[in-house]
């Protein structure tokens, strides 16, 4: 959703048309993003929130490697440290 700010965080929001659910492209496109963001030394965290009742995107954050770090307004709160492997 933009360059890191001067936390060196930035955050990942993904949506899909209904026809393109369920194949993989999210999981492959954030992955994709992730993979970049490790190859800038100015990236140190990654967030990302996805509603609590959404459990496809749930599964792509889990997949790429976020963590669940909170829940707090009907949203589930993602982050990935650039540091972990």
């Amino acid at each position: 959703m933009g360059p890191p700010d001067e936390e060196g965080q930035v955050m990942f929001g993904y949506g899909l048309v209904p026809g393109a659910r369920g194949h993989g492209y999210a999981t492959g496109a954030l992955g994709g993003l992730v993979a970049f963001c490790r190859s800038h030394a100015e990236v140190r965290t990654m967030v990302a929130d996805t509603e609590t009742g959404n459990a496809p995107s749930q599964r792509v954050l889990d997949k790429t490697g976020f963590a669940l770090v909170k829940e707090e307004g009907g949203l589930y709160f993602y982050r990935q440290d650039v540091t972990e492997s």
